[in-house]
């Protein structure tokens, strides 16, 4: 059975809790660096209360101001792969960037 195409995975809505540069950047750096399988649901809480977390001795996601929509999107990655998430965060960047 062919696989179906499917829209984008990032939402409109998580979309405009992530709009800052600095959070799209933060999460392709992290979905980058192979760590995801690492994130726990504790972790995506903290980072949803706007918390940073340490993993393997590096901190990501300090300062966030959109910690929820950040959050969202490790979800995300988690359920339909990184590879697909960082594609469509790039895009997103790019978009910003004008």
């Amino acid at each position: 059975m062919a696989e179906v195409e499917h829209g984008p995975i990032i939402t409109e809505r998580i979309l405009n809790e992530i709009r800052y540069p600095v959070a799209i950047t933060e999460l392709i750096r992290f979905l980058e660096s192979g760590k995801l399988a690492q994130i726990t649901e504790e972790h995506r809480t903290a980072i949803g209360n706007y918390q940073s977390v340490e993993i393997d001795g590096e901190t990501y996601f300090g300062n966030m101001k959109n910690g929820k929509g950040v959050s969202s999107v490790l979800y995300l990655a988690k359920q339909y792969g990184e590879a697909k998430v960082i594609a469509e965060l790039k895009d997103i960047e790019k978009f910003l960037a004008g």
